[in-house]
């Protein structure tokens, strides 16, 4: 059977603890992207997960131990343009939000907006 080529989106959690081991209150998310070649989208996520557990880690950032754990892998989508070039979609995903939900997922990623690049002060 012929392999297809997949993009996969992973998510990566990020949690912060003192030296000692006390938890912080902070959080952290990461998406990584993987491109990995499988004969159907249940074997692409298989792979996926094969690769994304390989990001895992733990690390010291300063005198604070941060823990990457994979949190889920949430989508697959297969590349159907037959050559990978500049401008090639390699994903999509539509989700329903509200504006002012979005906004707020927006501000969590991005912090504040600063004002409009047209606006004048």
């Amino acid at each position: 059977m012929s392999k297809k080529r997949f993009v996969v989106k992973c998510l990566y959690q990020m949690t912060y603890y003192e030296m000692g081991g006390n938890p912080l209150p902070r959080v952290s998310w990461a998406e990584r992207m993987f491109y990995v070649l499988s004969e159907n989208v249940d074997a692409s996520y298989r792979t996926a997960e094969e690769l994304a557990l390989e990001y895992e880690c733990d690390y010291a950032q300063g005198d604070v131990l941060v823990c990457c754990r994979l949190y889920e892998i949430s989508d697959s989508m297969e590349l159907t343009a037959p050559t990978v070039k500049n401008g090639t979609e390699l994903y999509t995903n539509f989700f329903e939000a509200t504006t002012e939900e979005m906004e707020a997922i927006l501000r969590l990623q991005y912090g504040e907006k600063g004002p409009a690049a047209d606006t004048v002060s």
